[in-house]
């Protein structure tokens, strides 16, 4: 069966969607133990299973950027909308997984830091899309010296998405450049593997390791494991993507632009209000 765009991005927010409610919803357990009172087990896999089948949602919405850099009549107002809808999004950003108090100095330091330092995830998709229209343009000057200059410039993108700590930081930036650089859908999902893989499988295992020089007595040694299984957990399902990116049609499918753009800053602010509700009963 062959997917539309729109198709493609229906999946990808409704895999956002289950992830965020673990993260934001969820992100204590007595919430969800309101639903499954006494089953600390059970809602513990509930989560890490919502937060799995999130791991789609990147890569998806990263492909689809991609695609969308190469089919838009006006790639400099894409990158515009893109970086508008970043700050935008970014207040609601901080309700959901800052918890939006502003109590204290130290609340109000934390606030300023999430409105002026934006970091959600039109920030990453935004240098991504940047990055490729830099790339068009050295392409077009036909000169193979300025071409090169696209090295500093995704090292520059790269360093700017880790700098202001987006959720993917430079590899966000990197997976979007990677899906453009790709020529047909077949190395489009080997790259989205490949970058799956090291993403979640490889920097897992680091972490792993890592955690395990760490002296603390304190931490069983199931934790590091748990770390690394939880990793490849990941990759699995990010790698579930791959099926749809092979299946993509390139067909745009049903007109709906501006409805996943307000998708984001919306649902981030509908799970706020329900994450301090769910909280007051529990």
């Amino acid at each position: 069966m062959k997917l539309s765009s729109y198709q493609l991005k229906l999946i990808a927010i409704v895999s956002m969607l289950i992830d965020h409610t673990a993260k934001i919803v969820f992100s204590s357990q007595t919430t969800l133990l309101l639903l499954f009172p006494g089953q600390l087990a059970l809602t513990y896999w509930i989560i890490q299973v919502m937060t799995w089948i999130g791991r789609i949602a990147f890569v998806l919405f990263a492909f689809m950027i991609a695609e969308g850099s190469l089919k838009t009549r006006n790639l400099p107002k894409y990158v515009l909308r893109l970086a508008v809808f970043a700050l935008i999004s970014q207040p609601f950003y901080y309700l959901a997984f800052a918890g939006g108090g502003f109590e204290g100095l130290e609340s109000i330091k934390l606030a300023l830091m999430f409105i002026l330092k934006p970091n959600n995830i039109f920030v990453v998709l935004a240098l991504g899309a940047l990055t490729i229209y830099v790339q068009q343009k050295l392409q077009a000057s036909g000169t193979k010296r300025l071409r090169w200059l696209i090295v500093p410039v995704f090292a520059l993108t790269c360093f700017v998405a880790s700098f202001l700590r987006t959720g993917y930081d430079g590899w966000g930036v990197a997976l979007i450049f990677g899906f453009y650089l790709a020529h047909d859908l077949k190395r489009k999902a080997v790259w989205a593997l490949v970058w799956s893989a090291v993403f979640y499988g490889l920097y897992a295992v680091w972490n792993g390791v890592t955690f395990a020089w760490i002296p603390q007595h304190d931490v069983a040694v199931w934790r590091q494991v748990q770390q690394v299984l939880t990793g490849f957990a990941q990759f699995i399902a990010a790698s579930l993507c791959v099926p749809l990116i092979l299946s993509y049609s390139g067909q745009r499918g049903r007109r709906s632009k501006w409805f996943f753009y307000a998708f984001y800053p919306a649902h981030l602010l509908i799970l706020y209000v329900a994450a301090v509700n769910l909280t007051k009963v529990s």
